[in-house]
């Protein structure tokens, strides 16, 4: 949003590694000129109020943000642009969001490895597009469609499906209102819906600070909860008020018989106790509006009393890896009786996780939650990929260390 604002925007206390990292190289690759401001963790980025694609190909790795919304800035840009990367090697979709460009003039091609998107032929009218395969096709519209030069004219998107995690829409929403962009938004109790954009919108240059991000919060959130104790853990910087649906994690933790208390004057919440004092209970968790939980969530229900039972689930597996199915195979190392089904999973508590060594096919969050539940085993595991932690959270493994966790790095055996 910033990039296209007419002016120069600020961005403090920014995530500036693995994806995040991704999508400002390819916003500088569009000639947005993005600088770090001193030793301070603050970003100037100077708009261009309208992109002009990239001359070379760009490798975007497996990051279906940055993928999504650079393809949605394409297709408005002038000039071809073409993207490869892992995330198109492990066949996460991209697709949709093209077809449903494609009525109203996209042009594109696609091998399966590689995207091509020729910018500048899109005409206003109606997009019709799932709603229940990733909510960033939803986010990569809502950001670039507005800045379509056409005087007088507008964008509909109509979905075809109802609308998957709908808080992260929400947060672009909540976002470009900020930078005053005006999107008209008929949704139903049942996410359905459209929503209207009139073009020729202009951003405006904001000042922004990032807040805490629960999605990161939830590792050591749950880390806390199921140490057998005594625990007392605080977590600071915190918008309780902002749209960000993960933290959903606080609620389904303290209906599980966490002890958390949060204060929202100081944005603030801190966990005491440990499971040995406010052991878990299982519950029925629906991740259709908090996908990324679900790593996690499989671990809190590992080390629960009971059953848990999570729904809703099927977008899941179109991750950086299908979740689901990586959870199922490692937790089941662990001693943990695991089922999957297409949309959902069951986990039943187990009383002792016995330690394992774990693939985590470089996927962030399946490092972050094998590392939590490993802090659960009578002995030490093995976590590899633990670079990918970068993706979304570089400092999990000091912060974690702060809370017991202790770690040694393992050399690889030669071959």
């Amino acid at each position: 949003m910033a990039a296209l604002a007419q002016g120069a925007s600020y961005i403090r206390n920014p995530l500036a590694e693995g994806t995040l990292e991704v999508t400002i190289t390819a916003l500088r690759k569009f000639g947005v000129k993005i600088t770090k401001e001193g030793t301070q963790n603050a970003y100037r980025v100077e708009g261009l109020g309208s992109l002009t694609n990239p001359k070379e190909p760009l490798d975007l790795k497996n990051s279906g943000t940055t993928i999504r919304i650079v393809s949605g800035l394409s297709a408005i840009a002038s000039g071809t642009a073409e993207y490869t990367g892992l995330f198109f090697e492990r066949g996460r979709p991209l697709k949709p969001l093209l077809d449903a460009l494609e009525p109203l003039g996209l042009g594109y091609s696609f091998n399966g490895k590689t995207a091509k998107i020729h910018g500048g032929t899109l005409q206003p009218g109606t997009i019709k597009i799932p709603g229940d395969i990733s909510s960033q096709f939803i986010t990569a519209l809502l950001i670039a469609l507005p800045c379509h030069p056409a005087k007088d004219a507008e964008f509909h998107i109509e979905l075809t499906t109802p609308l998957v995690s709908a808080p992260y829409v929400d947060i672009t929403l909540e976002m470009l209102k900020w930078f005053g962009i005006k999107v008209d938004v008929q949704l139903d109790k049942e996410m359905r819906g459209s929503f209207r954009i009139p073009t020729g919108q202009h951003y405006h240059p904001r000042d922004v600070t990032v807040p805490g991000d629960f999605s990161a919060i939830a590792f050591p959130l749950a880390a806390a909860t199921i140490a057998e104790g005594p625990v007392d853990v605080t977590i600071n910087n915190l918008d309780f008020d902002s749209a960000q649906g993960d933290k959903a994690i606080i609620d389904v933790l303290q209906g599980a018989g966490a002890n958390i208390q949060i204060n929202r004057h100081e944005r603030k919440l801190r966990v005491t106790g440990g499971r040995s004092k406010y052991p878990l209970l299982g519950s029925e968790v629906d991740v259709g509006n908090v996908p990324d939980l679900f790593p996690i969530l499989c671990v809190i229900g590992a080390c629960s009393n009971g059953t848990t039972t999570i729904k809703n689930a099927a977008h899941v597996r179109l991750k950086e890896t299908d979740r689901v199915s990586v959870m199922n195979r490692e937790l089941r190392k662990m001693g943990v009786e695991m089922t999957e089904a297409p949309t959902s999973a069951q986990i039943k508590g187990c009383p002792k996780l016995t330690s394992a060594t774990f693939q985590t096919d470089l996927d962030h969050r399946i490092v972050m939650s094998l590392t939590v539940a490993s802090m659960a085993a009578a002995s030490p595991s093995i976590v590899t990929g633990v670079e990918a932690v970068r993706d979304s959270y570089p400092d999990f493994f000091s912060d974690m260390e702060k809370i017991g966790l202790r770690t040694t790095p393992v050399t690889p055996a030669s071959k």
